[in-house]
């Protein structure tokens, strides 16, 4: 039907725009980006056009040409725990303690699971207090994952290529990180490894890649403080970047000619909208200022409208204080989905304006959702202020004792950004006179989550006097000065162990 209607129409933006549309819901990817570019040059030179081309210019990153692979390389390994240990010897190579055990990984059969992460870095890591600006951060380039059976059940009689080690990281890198990964290994890698091309990016997203890696000793709020202007040297950078979206011109270079406002503009969106993809938090409004861009005017709703069908690009421009109650709560609901950050900031921060919609969408929810987004911020403030909203509205509610004790560890977790937080003292005897006796297990979960954040000096506080905290697990490995006595734990890591 648009394709008559195109033909009869030629001039007419909204008939192209709409073809498009159908085209890429048609898998038909490349045909609807050039659809899109031409509906971009006959709609209205307003925000419709500069989103119709955001759009034609993501689908065209999705051109093979226009991508850099994602490599995986698998080793098997003669043995796991000296592979740790060698692994843990080279600076390197820096343990990954906040990994996941997930069995569901593609390519991994029943009953083998993850139960070790490192991530390499580009350099070693220097002293923290040596660290005073971005560029002394090493970068993480590569994900190792150590993989052992740990439930031999319904696997007997198959080869199964495992324990392994997996090395993920962008091609281009692979020779040299290979090269580093037989260097420390050894023999303990079986050769030769398989390799697969797992997934593939765009190429103008490489200014997004990498993530800065935080020392040991250094506190995730002092971490959060010295990398607060991330965005904006991931911005500089890209702005100096030839990008294909350009026809290889840099976006500062392009901003500069009048007659590519449209297309500049676009980059800005698809530059913020590739950060969310990687989870990452881009400044759209500083991108769109480098440029000379203007914002696009807030997008109100008429009564009654719903906001399911808006695309990412319209959420982007809602003003949320023109939704009503109703419409609120869609909205947050939606962008919530959608994991969209600045929609979600929001969003929530009006609803929190509004004691009647917060009700109806849930207090406890809305309150810790936003909690969690102001922690990831650093701004501890706001994270406390939605803890005692929450806090307060289950005080009312006689049946509210998880929601209490959630919202209590929630605040633990905040607070041990900095390990010396004064607060957390207080917090953990809560828990402790509180909570422990009804749920016991609480208490191992936090003294795993205080040693992993660093804060072995508040055990006693969770525990109380007189009761000694457990040694946490080490790893013995040969030529260790000592070796581990049974009255000490577990000492020595073996495959399948947790």
């Amino acid at each position: 039907l648009y394709s008559r209607m195109k033909e009869a129409e030629p001039k007419n933006g909204a008939v192209w725009y709409n073809l498009a549309l159908c085209l890429a819901w048609d898998g038909r990817s490349a045909e609807a980006a050039e659809t899109l570019h031409t509906a971009a040059g006959l709609l209205p030179q307003d925000h419709t056009a500069v989103e119709a081309e955001a759009l034609a210019q993501i689908l065209d990153q999705q051109r093979t040409e226009r991508q850099y692979a994602v490599v995986q390389h698998r080793f098997r390994v003669r043995s796991l725990s000296e592979l740790y240990a060698r692994l843990n010897q080279n600076p390197l190579f820096t343990a990954n303690r906040q990994f996941e055990r997930d069995p569901e990984i593609p390519g991994v059969p029943s009953g083998v699971e993850r139960v070790a992460a490192f991530d390499l870095l580009d350099r070693a890591m220097p002293d923290q207090e040596e660290i005073t600006q971005l560029a002394q951060f090493p970068r993480s380039i590569g994900d190792v994952d150590l993989f052992d059976v740990v439930d031999y059940r319904g696997n007997q009689g198959q080869d199964i290529p495992f324990p392994a080690i997996f090395l993920t990281l962008t091609e281009d890198r692979s020779e040299d990180a290979l090269a580093t990964l037989r260097t420390t290994c050894g023999s303990v890698l079986q050769e030769p490894p398989t390799s697969e091309t797992i997934v593939r990016q765009p190429l103008d997203m490489r200014d997004l890649e990498g993530r800065l890696h935080r020392p040991e000793s250094m506190t995730r709020r002092r971490f959060a403080e010295l990398t607060l202007h991330l965005s904006s040297e991931v911005i500089d950078q890209w702005m100096n970047r030839p990008l294909l979206s350009l026809q290889g011109r840099t976006p500062r270079d392009a901003a500069s000619d009048s007659t590519r406002t449209r297309e500049v503009a676009a980059c800005a969106l698809v530059l913020y909208f590739n950060s969310l993809s990687l989870d990452q938090q881009i400044d759209l409004q500083q991108i769109r200022q480098k440029l000379g861009v203007k914002a696009p005017a807030p997008l109100t709703l008429t009564p009654g409208q719903q906001c399911a069908p808006l695309s990412i690009f319209q959420l982007e421009r809602v003003d949320c204080a023109s939704l009503s109650d109703m419409q609120l709560q869609e909205f947050c609901l939606r962008v919530g989905v959608l994991s969209f950050v600045a929609g979600i900031k929001r969003g929530f921060d009006e609803l929190l304006r509004r004691p009647a919609a917060l009700e109806q969408f849930g207090i406890t929810r809305a309150c810790l959702l936003r909690a969690d987004l102001a922690r990831s911020e650093n701004n501890l403030e706001k994270a406390v202020e939605c803890f005692q909203i929450a806090r307060e509205a289950t005080a009312r509610n006689r049946e509210g004792f998880r929601e209490r004790m959630e919202i209590e560890i929630r605040e633990i977790a905040a607070r041990l950004d900095d390990p010396h937080d004064p607060v957390l003292v207080n917090l953990l005897r809560n828990i402790r006179d509180r909570y422990a006796a009804k749920v016991p297990e609480i208490v191992a979960i936090l003294q795993r989550v205080l040693l992993d954040a660093g804060a072995a000096h508040l055990i006693g506080e969770l525990l109380g006097s007189g009761t000694e905290p457990a040694e946490p697990t080490t790893l013995w490995t040969p030529g260790a000065a000592t070796v581990p006595t049974e009255s000490a734990g577990k000492s020595l890591w073996l495959p399948g162990q947790t």
